[in-house]
């Protein structure tokens, strides 16, 4: 059997689970972040609408931080989900993973023993939104890809 190798790309909004060929990656599936709940301009400290002064425990921007760091992990959790689906239809497969540094670590703490025993590399770097072409040749400098 030929051991297939996948790439997780992704950030706090999106995700990309691709197929890496030998100097190509094709893309299996698009994930966005439904549950993200998007933070103003952090200098202002706005949650909607209402200004927030000082980071009181239990105040209003704490707790929209809370509701952002929950929205993390349920993206993780849907992306491993979705990614199951692909390790189990071509059996042996192993993973590398490009994420932004919170993502990553929030992933790493979702991985089964499965999932993370065939992780092979980690990058702690946000590519998300890069176009096909261009996280080829992050890929490629990385020795993901030839």
């Amino acid at each position: 059997m030929i051991k297939s190798k996948l790439l997780i790309v992704t950030d706090t909004v999106q995700a990309r689970i691709l197929r890496i060929h030998r100097d190509s990656l094709e893309l299996l599936i698009r994930i966005e972040n439904s549950e993200l709940i998007h933070v103003d301009d952090a200098k202002r400290k706005t949650v909607s609408g209402l200004t927030v002064t000082g980071s009181v425990p239990g105040g209003a921007w704490e707790r929209r931080n809370t509701l952002k760091d929950t929205a993390r992990k349920l993206f993780c959790i849907q992306i491993l989900n979705e990614l199951k689906a692909f390790t189990n239809e071509s059996g042996d497969s192993s993973i590398s993973i490009i994420a932004d540094p919170k993502m990553l670590g929030e992933l790493r703490k979702h991985l089964n023993v499965d999932q993370s025993s065939h992780v092979i590399s980690e990058f702690p770097k946000d590519v998300a939104g890069f176009p096909l072409q261009r996280l080829e040749e992050f890929a490629r400098s990385k020795e993901i890809i030839s």
